[in-house]
């Protein structure tokens, strides 16, 4: 067998690698600049996948991000949650943008949120200065897939304990002005990222010769209408994998997973002074299954309506997502994104708000009644009446 020249393989080498990075360099400046975790994790392109439409936060951070697991002080409400509640680098949407944020904004209570992956939840339970200082309200929020996964350890009975009836908590509104804000589009020599770029590459390649669901944990869905989302190809959207696992789950496991729920609302509330609050975060694929072209089955969504039925404290936020969606709002989720959009985080704020005021746990603060006008103000304002002035 003739062996190739080793100058010619060098030469084919060199050759080859050019080629790829100078490819890589000019994806670098026609790729814009990643911003949704599907995008990411899937390698697909923010050119096609990338929300379009302005969004809007809050002026102003209005809660606290609690920076370790203890709770030095009161706040009104305490809020334990997955990254639907918590912020980290590179999220699409900034902290300004949170629902707590739009929650503190209508309300005026103070709040704190922990992230549930950094916090032993029964240790901060137990700690001397939050039986010492309980907040009014502690909310737990997890994403729809993972509920059964993180509840169904929590030990107890089973049993609804009604606490007794607790004064209604005054709110007042504190007007942060909105900002609208737009997706950086453009890439500069500096923003160029090769590591991001090969992703980009590689993943397209496998796409022509593979199904990617199996390898990087997104799907992409086609969509039976297009205007749902912003994005450019806006007949389809990317789908995070772990949004089909509800599909897998049986009835024995929804009902540890529901019974674990509850044995928690049971702990939180025992003090009699505590309102615990479950907050599930449907699924992208829950809230978009109508919409589907090869829509899944619709076992899913029985979870949400078993935790329902029982005597947990849970606001309906995905019903309301699904009623704006039904009302043509684009982007309540983002294209390209497992996560709410600012305009999703704001429903579930005030879908919160509502659930509250219905149950007799907040009471909008009035205003300050008017004085009545006195004797003489009433002669004034009757000669001007008959002089036909008002």
């Amino acid at each position: 067998m003739k062996r190739i020249p080793f100058k010619t393989y060098n030469l084919f080498v060199i050759t080859f690698t050019t080629f790829i990075i100078s490819i890589a360099l000019i994806l670098g400046f026609v790729l814009q600049p990643l911003n949704g975790n599907l995008t990411r994790i899937g390698g697909y392109s923010e050119n096609n996948y990338g929300w379009n439409k302005p969004q809007a936060h809050l002026e102003n951070q209005l809660y606290t991000t609690a920076d370790s697991e203890t709770y030095a002080k009161y706040y009104d409400v305490v809020v334990i949650g997955d990254s639907f509640s918590n912020y980290s680098e590179g999220q699409a949407s900034p902290p300004k943008a949170y629902w707590p944020n739009f929650f503190v904004n209508t309300t005026g209570l103070t709040l704190i949120t922990y992230h549930m992956d950094t916090i032993d939840l029964n240790k901060l339970i137990e700690s001397k200065t939050f039986k010492e200082y309980p907040p009014r309200f502690l909310i737990y929020e997890t994403a729809e897939r993972n509920l059964i996964f993180r509840t169904s350890p929590m030990k107890g009975d089973c049993q609804y304990k009604k606490p007794p009836p607790k004064t209604p908590v005054k709110t007042h509104r504190l007007n942060s002005k909105t900002v609208q804000f737009e997706r950086s589009t453009k890439t500069g020599l500096k923003e160029i990222n090769l590591d991001v770029t090969i992703h980009f590459m590689k993943n397209f390649v496998l796409r022509l010769l593979t199904p990617m669901d199996n390898l990087f944990k997104v799907v992409k869905v086609t969509l039976d209408q297009d205007n749902l989302f912003s994005n450019r190809e806006n007949k389809t959207t990317l789908i995070w994998y772990g949004d089909f696992i509800k599909y897998n789950i049986n009835e024995e496991m929804v009902r540890k997973g529901v019974c674990g729920l509850l044995n928690l609302q049971n702990k939180v509330q025992n003090n009699n002074k505590i309102t615990f609050i479950a907050m599930i975060a449907p699924d992208k694929l829950s809230v978009y299954s109508k919409y589907l072209k090869n829509s899944p089955s619709k076992k899913g969504n029985e979870l949400l309506e078993f935790i329902s039925r029982k005597k947990i404290n849970f606001p309906r936020v995905d019903i309301s997502l699904k009623r704006e969606i039904k009302n043509n709002f684009l982007d309540i989720y983002l294209p390209n994104d497992s996560h709410w959009s600012p305009k999703g985080h704001e429903i579930v704020a005030q879908t919160l708000v509502d659930y509250l005021e219905n149950q007799g746990e907040i009471q909008k603060s009035l205003p300050d009644k008017i004085a009545k006008p006195s004797s003489e103000n009433k002669e004034n304002l009757s000669s001007i009446s008959k002089m036909g002035l008002l």
